[in-house]
């Protein structure tokens, strides 16, 4: 077994040992075969039928699995003065019989699974804090009720809420640390504001949301009959500064550099109405980014943020503007989960076998992202925190022709020969390697890693024939 999943999985209780140990074999075969699925992981028809029965029992749960991870996350999370927990929702595609679990998409059938992660604001990936999947019904029985009629309970978004209060009891586990919870625009959801405002609750994560509705605000004039609009309000505010932003590649578009203006200010949002009954107006800093003279046929970046943070000088609105960049490091997960470990390509027949599988894959693409952002931010030290003693000298035997080293290497420089077996050119000017390039690079690692310890098994099975001759 891997060495680092001894320590992830040391407070794993699944009230079997048979079935602690399954999860520990499962997550093994899964981290060294990623993109192969069930059936490609494990070795054998026995192995393969064991992983059916374990993401099948009844007794295993997704929070259950995921439990030791959140609580080694929970202590890197102490280590750090500012942690931010990005929460987002990804659609499954997954066509499988509507009666086993699984729901309505956008236009296809599947699954939905929104999760948290803990990242730092240099990108240093920490862990999976929470993850929930669920099925949409194939008929909305809310179809003929206006949605702001429902409580929040009985509504999709109240996943944002429940995120935000297990931002909370993070913050309240993490005293020294300080939390930020990051959403985008599906998060803007008032109750998650007024959950924000209740220090009798305890101490609060902090949180920024990027705005999505273009809310009521509560007049400053007594006089003034109508209160203005949000958007209005922040089109209207000073600028504190000028600056650029980052805004990363997608299909469609490529990684540009954004020229933009930072403006920023407070407000009263006037609470929405409510059937089940009056919501307090929350108070709310605003930060507006409006990039100046965007490129021709380009989408013009926009964003308008809402945050508790303070924002009373231009250092305090561009680390609120950074902190918010960072939500991106989430999409970068579900880009590890759905295409390096090919979640989508699971075979599994009930929606409740393929949420427990997920969570195990949630663990793996951690893992994953935490190697390679470790290796660019903390590239001198030693790889063997990292990776096992026979994972790093049968690499370095195998791509240097050599004996391997007596002391392990640095991690950036083994990450180098990650990505070399990854497919990584390494040239001058190439960007570091990305996720891709080291799960591929790391397969190749942990086979080199196998034949490496056979090779030792039989020398000293040899050594010990010959002592018993003798």
């Amino acid at each position: 077994m891997q060495e680092w999943l001894t320590a992830e999985l040391y407070t794993l209780d699944l009230g079997d040992k048979r079935l602690n140990a399954r999860q520990a074999i499962l997550l093994d075969k899964l981290a060294a075969r990623p993109k192969d699925s069930l059936p490609g992981a494990t070795c054998s028809w026995a192995e393969l039928q064991a992983a059916y029965r374990f993401c099948d029992n009844k007794r295993v749960t997704s929070e259950k699995v995921l439990a030791p991870h959140r609580t080694c996350t929970i202590e890197r999370i102490r280590c750090q003065t500012v942690v931010l927990i990005a929460q987002d929702t990804t659609e499954l595609v997954l066509d499988r019989d509507p009666e086993q679990g699984f729901g309505k998409l956008t236009s296809q059938i599947g699954l939905l699974h929104h999760m948290q992660i803990a990242v730092t604001p240099i990108g240093q990936h920490l862990g999976v804090t929470r993850c929930h999947t669920w099925a949409r019904p194939l008929v909305n029985p809310h179809k003929a009720t206006h949605n702001r009629d429902r409580p929040i309970e009985d509504k999709e978004s109240v996943r944002w809420l429940d995120g935000y209060r297990d931002a909370c009891q993070i913050a309240q586990q993490a005293p020294e640390t300080l939390i930020v919870s990051l959403s985008d625009r599906e998060g803007d959801v008032f109750e998650c504001f007024i959950e924000g405002a209740t220090p009798e609750r305890g101490k609060t994560a902090e949180w920024i949301v990027r705005s999505a509705q273009n809310r009521l605000l509560v007049p400053t004039d007594e006089s003034t009959s109508q209160a203005a609009k949000l958007r209005l309000a922040a089109a209207a505010l000073p600028v504190l500064g000028t600056g650029t932003v980052k805004i990363p590649a997608r299909a469609n578009r490529a990684a540009r550099m954004a020229q933009v203006e930072y403006r920023a200010g407070c407000v009263t949002l006037k609470a929405p109405p409510r059937k089940e009954g009056k919501l307090p107006d929350i108070i709310a800093n605003v930060v507006f980014v409006v990039e100046v003279n965007p490129p021709a046929n380009a989408e013009p970046l926009n964003w308008l943020l809402l945050t508790s943070l303070p924002i009373d000088t231009l250092q305090d609105v561009l680390r609120a503007v950074e902190y918010y960049a960072s939500r991106w490091q989430i999409e970068v997960f579900f880009k590890v989960l759905k295409q390096g470990c090919t979640v989508e390509r699971l075979q599994l027949q009930k929606a409740r076998r393929v949420e427990t599988c997920l969570a195990l894959y949630c663990i793996v693409a951690w893992r994953i992202l935490h190697v390679t952002m470790l290796g660019r931010d903390c590239p001198e030290i030693s790889c063997d925190v990292v990776f096992s003693k026979t994972e790093w000298q049968a690499t370095c035997a195998v791509l240097t022709k050599m004996p391997p080293p007596r002391d392990p290497p640095p991690l950036g420089e083994f990450l180098k020969y990650v990505a070399t077996l990854g497919g990584y050119p390494g040239r001058r000017h190439d960007p570091p390697p990305g996720p891709e390039i080291i799960w591929r690079g790391m397969l190749r690692v942990f086979d080199f890693a196998l034949v490496w310890e056979t090779r030792i098994e039989n020398e000293n099975t040899k050594i010990r024939d010959g002592c018993v001759q003798g």
